[in-house]
C-alpha cells in the first residue's frame, strides 16, 4: 500500500536591503515645480526622508518623492535617505540641484543629460525658422 502525503504550499519571503539606491529627475513643469523620486531595491519598501544641503537636523518631506518650487532658494544639495524598517539598515544619496548663468538650470550628472541638453540647444533654432 502506497500512502501520499502532501505538504501545504509555503512562501518564503527574504528581507534584505536597501542594496542599491537612484534619485530620478528633477522634472520641472510648466508650472516651475520641480520633483525629484528616490527608489531602493529592498524588501520591504523603504521608508524615505529628505534633506536639503546636508541639514540632518531638518527634515524636509518624507515619501519617496519630493516636490518643490524651482526658485533660488530651494536650490542645492537634495539627499534622500531610505531606511527598511524590517533589517534597520539606511542608505543614501544625494541629487544636487543648480541655478547657473541667471536662468534655472538642473546640474545633470550623467553624460545622457549632457547630451540631450545638447540635442535641444542644436534643434531650438530648427524649430522657430
Amino acid at each position: 500500500m502506497v500512502v501520499q502525503f502532501k505538504s501545504p504550499i509555503y512562501t518564503l519571503l527574504v528581507n534584505y536591503g536597501p542594496l542599491s539606491m537612484d534619485i530620478s529627475g528633477p522634472v520641472i513643469g510648466l508650472d516651475h515645480v520641480a520633483v525629484l523620486t528616490c527608489s531602493a531595491d529592498s524588501r520591504p519598501d523603504c521608508d524615505f526622508l529628505w534633506y536639503l544641503n546636508n541639514n540632518s537636523s531638518a527634515v524636509i518631506t518624507t515619501g519617496s518623492t519630493i516636490a518643490f518650487a524651482a526658485t533660488p532658494a530651494n536650490f542645492g544639495n537634495y539627499i534622500c535617505v531610505a531606511r527598511n524598517p524590517v533589517t534597520k539598515i539606511s542608505m543614501y544619496k544625494s541629487k544636487s540641484v543648480n541655478m547657473k548663468g541667471g536662468a534655472t538650470a538642473v546640474h545633470f550628472s550623467s553624460g545622457g543629460g549632457l547630451m540631450m541638453m545638447g540635442l535641444f540647444a542644436v534643434f531650438v533654432p530648427v524649430l522657430f525658422t
